[in-house]
């Protein structure tokens, strides 16, 4: 089920509000409307994955008992983190990388000269498993530190992995960040308007910008990429750009708005990335709860930048290299995580020996650049399509068939349009705006009007999936 479908919009998501607000109504013990919101959350990932929900509520089990062993004893304590590590992890790998892995232990075997063929499985891969996967190692990482303490009540423990709004594409909440609220909290009339208003323009985002520039991307990306015209390949990419950030952001404006109706409060996923003047920055900006997760959970305790330049270097190409591989099972996502690395790496290295930060328009439009590159690798289906890709881009691909590929048939009107506002939208300060006329008329006529519009795109649109999905 998917935010911008009618089912949800029109059946699930008003009849969970209405049942939770007379469950609060009616009353005032938390655990019962926790309870209203932790079945809705259940059904709302059985109507996607079946009989695969059993994944799910076996993390959910499984981290329940890690974190109360983990906080109860004093002994084994560094033991059970491992087991729990081990088996989210393992999980994880199994289900996401397994075939992956197998694969290049064959490309390898082939090359030392062997001949016997290692299999594949087929594996359903669940919805969402990176995201309710990082949240409870989170959790199970806190409780080992001391940040937090176990949740004991099952009801309220399943709700805080399972919750439907970032359940299966984030954000990435931590229970350091809504455990009071799980407990305790107070929905106000202001908050549910906020909330509802975040909604609309988070499925705005995703219906009438990224979905309309989704189906011109998925066109050129699925041409001949030795065949492109240099300008094709240029706008395909462009439109790549926008499409990925109004998608992705579109999510997560969603979820924000849609828990803040119900009394969360979830932080920022975005913040304008496309205005970052240097790489560095730019990760500040884009998917914050992934960041913030692998700078607290992996570079950190890797050293950081406390035990010298040459380590701090190490552990930013680790920290990307694993962000990559996070993304999917694919070589294009492990050489973008590497990529990264690498940019974040000179930049570190720029700013230690010369004290130089790219900065101002010169650095905002290198950076774009950069950032562009990084999705051609993201969105290709191999790296020889990447490769092909960029040298059309440079006009370096001469093979006559792009003749028939035109620019003007793929770029309609409403298509540039769109286009055109999307690039507006994605580097005027939205946030300040929407603290100028959060709670007034106009914002909720805007928000109306929004919702409106995307209902009408909805009814005549065909599915299309957010993005991060597959991840």
């Amino acid at each position: 089920m998917l935010f911008s479908t009618n089912v949800f919009c029109y059946y699930f998501l008003p009849i969970t509000i209405i049942i939770y607000f007379i469950a609060r109504r009616l009353s005032k013990k938390v655990i019962v409307s926790n309870t209203i919101l932790l079945l809705a959350s259940l059904f709302f990932y059985l109507w996607g994955m079946g009989r695969y929900t059993i994944i799910l509520l076996s993390s959910i089990l499984m981290n329940y008992f890690f974190g109360i062993m983990i906080e109860r004893l004093v002994v084994y304590k560094k033991q059970v983190l491992f087991i729990a590590l081990l088996f989210n992890l393992g999980m994880l790998i199994w289900f996401k990388y397994f075939n992956f892995i197998m694969e290049n232990i064959y490309i390898l075997e082939n090359f030392l000269g062997g001949s016997n063929r290692i299999g594949t499985l087929t594996i359903i891969l669940p919805i969402g498993i990176s995201f309710f996967t990082f949240q409870a190692l989170s959790y199970v990482i806190d409780v080992y530190r001391g940040t937090v303490q176990s949740q004991r009540n099952l009801v309220n423990w399943a709700l805080y992995i399972s919750f439907f709004p970032q359940l299966i594409a984030g954000p990435i909440v931590r229970y350091s960040e809504i455990n009071k609220e799980i407990y305790e909290r107070k929905e106000n009339i202001e908050d549910v308007f906020g909330g509802a208003c975040i909604f609309c323009f988070g499925l705005a985002k995703k219906v009438l910008i990224a979905d309309v520039l989704g189906q011109v991307v998925d066109r050129v990306f699925g041409l001949n990429t030795s065949q492109l015209p240099m300008a094709l390949a240029w706008s395909g990419l462009i439109l790549y750009t926008l499409q990925i950030y109004f998608d992705f952001c579109g999510y997560s404006d969603m979820a924000i708005g849609i828990a803040q109706i119900l009394g969360f409060k979830f932080g920022e996923n975005f913040i304008m990335p496309y205005i970052a003047q240097n790489v560095t920055e730019f990760w500040k900006r884009w998917h914050i709860s992934l960041s913030s997760f692998f700078m607290d959970y992996v570079y950190i305790p890797l050293g950081g930048n406390r035990k010298g330049n040459v380590k701090t270097y190490r552990n930013l190409a680790i920290v990307f290299l694993l962000c990559g591989l996070w993304h999917g099972a694919a070589w294009t996502f492990l050489i973008w995580g590497l990529y990264h690395g690498l940019i974040l790496v000179v930049e570190r290295v720029l700013k230690n020996k010369y004290n130089f930060m790219m900065h101002g328009l010169f650095g905002n439009f290198i950076t774009l650049i950069l950032i562009m590159f990084g999705w051609l690798i993201f969105r290709s289906e191999t790296l020889i399509d990447a490769v092909h890709y960029l040298f059309s881009m440079f006009g370096l691909n001469r093979d006559l068939g792009y003749q028939f590929y035109t620019l003007r048939y793929y770029l309609s009107n409403q298509v540039l349009v769109t286009a055109i506002i999307a690039g507006i939208l994605a580097v005027i300060p939205l946030q300040r705006i929407k603290e100028w006329f959060k709670n007034s008329f106009a914002y909720g006529l805007a928000a109306i009007t929004c919702l409106f519009l995307s209902i009408l795109m909805m009814s005549n649109a065909s599915f299309n999936a957010f993005i991060y999905f597959q991840f």
